[in-house]
């Protein structure tokens, strides 16, 4: 806040596991930084089983924060990323010439996951970003086009939410399968980092930007700023995007509303009677929590002309600075780059049977209906054979020997153990769900439940549901998966 040039970017925190709510670790939950959440990395990155990069890791911290406030801010890849891995004890050693599998380690390189292998990859765009205006890119979107500017971190800010793409398909929990997430929720934000929806690279991105940075605002104003679509050479986004930042000193500690300027952004259609006001955040109203607002009008049509307001509502102080940008079409060529076949439109998820690359993930829909059917026909055999029990209480044929007990009820020495049925010949409730897995030794046993209802085989999965054999959260022979 008092060196409006920097910008704090923080993981958010590994302890998401279970859709945990509020779980965005201190500081990632202050409203000036940017909080980074971990989404899947893509192709040889990925384990075994792992889906693709259109889904959120299990793992990644989930908001609100205390107030209500919105975290993560935005995601970025984090499972698993590709680093160096330092050798303290060897002096002079390489990367090496093997690439090693996700969480694992090869010569100097190591496969880590958890936001805080997110965070860089944030880190890493927002310097492009300062990159670009201190070279004069925000011209005609070449190098030198423009006199040079040194962005504020609220202006990098916004480029970075405004750019962001609600692209995720949910949360991947292994086992306890995928949670929803939606544009604008404590799983993802904004969605996941795209510099190709957030500058301006002639021929080389699909939007233009416009950007206005340290913009002073009194209380009580409004502020608007004109934007008109233009799609004469080429350019053929169809949205309109707009976002407002702004940074303010810090509110008191257990704060219940810890946003103390309250700035609010709409978009207006020129020529609208009556006029209607397209309010951020996917709200139907002023967003008075979050300090980031974000509007997007899809669809929008050459030669429109919109307005952005900007207004103050009791400030804490007489004036506010904020950065507002937005991106469309305006006046700039089409992008000569094919961003359709992108890793996010295909599936990218990784089969069980083998390491990284493309494929179905294992447990598909068809899988699982073959798996519930062959277990429901087992389950109508098994109360088949109580019948044919109960017909035959004084004589049951099995592996050539018969016998009855004392209560005259039909046993078998071979065949069923007698955990699958009574003296009375009825069947127990720990034939299918026992202890074992899957009825008697020899039928499948691995990836069912155990006693205590957690998903449970020895080649991985435990009772926490993750992996823990080497290749899981936790391995002290990797640095621990991700580590704190």
């Amino acid at each position: 806040y008092d060196n409006d040039d920097f910008l704090m970017i923080m993981a958010a925190g590994n302890d998401g596991a279970g859709d945990a709510p509020s779980s965005v670790d201190v500081p990632a939950n202050a409203k000036n930084v940017i909080a980074v959440g971990a989404s899947s990395s893509y192709g040889k990155d990925l384990e075994k089983g792992q889906l693709g990069p259109a889904h959120i890791a299990g793992f990644s911290s989930r908001g609100p924060t205390a107030d209500g406030r919105m975290k993560p801010d935005i995601v970025a890849p984090g499972k698993f990323v590709l680093s160096a891995g330092a050798r303290p004890g060897q002096v002079g050693e390489c990367d090496g010439g093997n690439i090693p599998a996700a969480n694992g380690r090869s010569d100097g390189l190591l496969s880590m996951q958890g936001t805080s292998m997110a965070a860089p990859v944030v880190s890493g765009n927002a310097a492009l970003i300062h990159q670009y205006f201190n070279e004069g890119w925000h011209g005609t979107g070449e190098r030198n086009s423009a006199a040079s500017v040194n962005p504020s971190g609220a202006l990098v800010k916004a480029v970075l939410m405004n750019g962001a793409q609600p692209v995720m398909k949910g949360v991947d929990n292994g086992p306890d399968g995928i949670s929803p997430t939606v544009e604008y929720d404590n799983n993802q934000g904004f969605g996941i980092v795209s510099l190709t929806h957030s500058l301006h690279i002639a021929g080389k991105s699909d939007v233009q930007l416009k950007f206005w940075d340290r913009e002073v605002i009194s209380d009580g104003s409004t502020l608007t700023y004109p934007v008109t679509i233009d799609r004469s050479r080429g350019c053929n986004f169809p949205d309109l995007s707009a976002t407002l930042v702004w940074f303010e000193k810090g509110a008191a500690m257990g704060c219940t509303r810890c946003v103390i300027n309250d700035l609010d952004l709409y978009v207006t259609r020129d020529g609208d009677e009556p006029q209607t006001r397209y309010y951020p955040n996917g709200l139907d109203q002023e967003d008075s929590i979050n300090t980031i607002e974000r509007v997007v009008l899809n669809n929008v049509m050459d030669g429109e002309s919109l307005t952005l307001h900007v207004r103050a509502t009791n400030l804490d102080e007489s004036t506010q600075k904020f950065a507002l940008v937005s991106t469309g079409c305006f006046g700039g060529v089409a992008n000569t780059l094919d961003t359709n076949d992108n890793v996010f439109a295909a599936d990218m998820s990784t089969p069980f049977s083998g390491g990284g690359g493309e494929g179905a993930r294992a447990l598909s829909n068809g899988a699982i209906i073959g798996i519930s059917v062959g277990i429901a026909a087992l389950l109508l055999l098994l109360v088949a054979g109580v019948f044919i029990l109960r017909s035959r209480r004084h004589k049951v044929v099995s592996s050539g020997k018969e016998f009855q007990d004392r209560d005259g009820a039909s046993r078998q020495e071979e065949g069923y153990p007698q955990r699958g049925y009574d003296d009375s010949g009825e069947y127990q409730n720990d034939g299918i769900n026992n202890r074992e897995g899957i009825g008697p030794e020899g039928s499948y046993q691995e990836g069912y439940q155990n006693d205590g209802g957690a998903y449970h085989d020895d080649m991985g999965y435990e009772d926490d549901g993750y992996d823990h054999s080497g290749g899981g959260y936790e391995d002290d022979d990797a640095y621990g998966g991700y580590d704190e």
